[in-house]
């Protein structure tokens, strides 16, 4: 435990999110040996000609890291495998509907994989890891190249609110900043800025102050090394591969989170609809957060520069080259900027619907 501590702590695996694949693995492997049979043959022409190659200095600097980056991937493949071994399968026992698929960690990541029950009490509440693979495009098809991983902590609320996330800092950084609209983004009173970014609806600010109050604010800075959102009527508290004890202790902070949203939303009523119906439901404004175009915008970036490259080089190559690189340009160019449109297009008809027919 103490040597699995301290290789933790060398290797910056503190909190682990993902693991690399054994392809993955290979691949570095089979670089670090082309350095070494390369070093190899640089010392031998070295000796031959009394000459010194500057190649041999970037390769006993390269080799080294090379070292390093293969034994960690190792260490993370191996830290990874033992976690999720040890995890007890009670997928049969608590068969409550995730709405992980609709959460920003599926709008992050793609939609989860896989999913496998940790643990889970009366339909209320339940833990799972969720398994996000991650496959890289080439010219030969697409691989395997990384598995994203979360726990997620989903608690049951009495009634519907507004779509609310919590970015925790401390967690993965602000890995939602480039996914929703910075509009949205609200503060909340004292230091609480220190420890999340908040985003909430724009049109239900007011909303979320009324049932985010100082000992829900307490109960989420508790929970300052998560991520947390507030989707449909669901909590979900997500975070780094755990060991049994961190997660026993997470579910014990995610309760009392729990506990307090639900004590504050008994009085909470979106008074956008009728008093009755507002007591039990919000807007269809208020269930979703708008998108962010900019998601888009390296991915745009990138494929105007390979069209122009392929243009560009266009007279350099044979016919069916030609027309192929220009061909996979455009199509990718037309699909990424759809992609870029319709969400900034979907964010102005929610906005226009909702000033059309809740807004007083």
């Amino acid at each position: 435990m103490i040597l699995m501590d301290i290789l933790r702590s060398f290797f910056f695996l503190r909190r682990i999110y993902s693991r690399p694949t054994m392809l993955r693995i290979s691949i570095i492997y089979s670089l670090m040996l082309l350095g070494i049979f390369f070093l190899r043959l640089s010392i031998a022409a070295t000796e031959e000609s009394e000459t010194t190659s500057p190649w041999i200095i970037l390769v006993w600097l390269a080799i080294p890291i090379a070292v390093y980056v293969l034994a960690r991937a190792i260490t993370q493949y191996y830290i990874v495998s033992q976690a999720l071994s040890s995890d007890s399968d009670t997928n049969n026992r608590y068969e409550i509907k995730t709405m992980i698929g609709s959460s920003a960690m599926s709008y992050e990541l793609d939609s989860a994989d896989h999913i496998k029950m940790l643990a889970g009490e009366n339909r209320s509440w339940q833990m799972y890891t969720a398994t996000f693979d991650l496959y890289q495009q080439t010219k030969y098809g697409e691989y395997l190249a990384r598995e994203s991983f979360y726990i997620v902590f989903e608690g049951v609320l009495t009634r519907p609110v507004p779509h609310l996330i919590f970015d925790g800092k401390r967690a993965k950084g602000r890995q939602y900043k480039k996914l929703y609209l910075q509009s949205q983004r609200m503060t909340l009173e004292g230091n609480f800025e220190k420890y999340f970014d908040v985003y909430s609806p724009e049109h239900y600010q007011i909303d979320t102050l009324s049932f985010i109050t100082p000992d829900v604010m307490e109960a989420l800075i508790a929970l300052q090394d998560y991520d947390i959102e507030l989707i449909y009527d669901r909590v979900l508290c997500a975070g780094p591969l755990l060991t049994t004890t961190e997660q026993e202790e997470l579910q014990r902070k995610c309760l009392v989170l729990m506990q307090e949203l639900n004590h504050n939303l008994k009085t909470y009523r979106d008074n956008r609809l009728s008093k009755q119906k507002g007591k039990t439901a919000v807007t269809p404004f208020a269930r979703a957060l708008l998108k962010s175009p900019r998601k888009y915008l390296p991915r745009l970036i990138v494929t105007i520069i390979w069209l122009i490259g392929s243009l560009y080089d266009y007279s350099r190559y044979p016919v069916a080259e030609r027309l192929g690189a220009v061909f996979f340009a455009s199509l990718f160019l037309i699909i990424t900027a759809f992609e870029y449109f319709f969400v900034v297009q979907t964010n102005r008809r929610l906005e226009a619907n909702f000033k059309k027919f809740y807004q007083r």
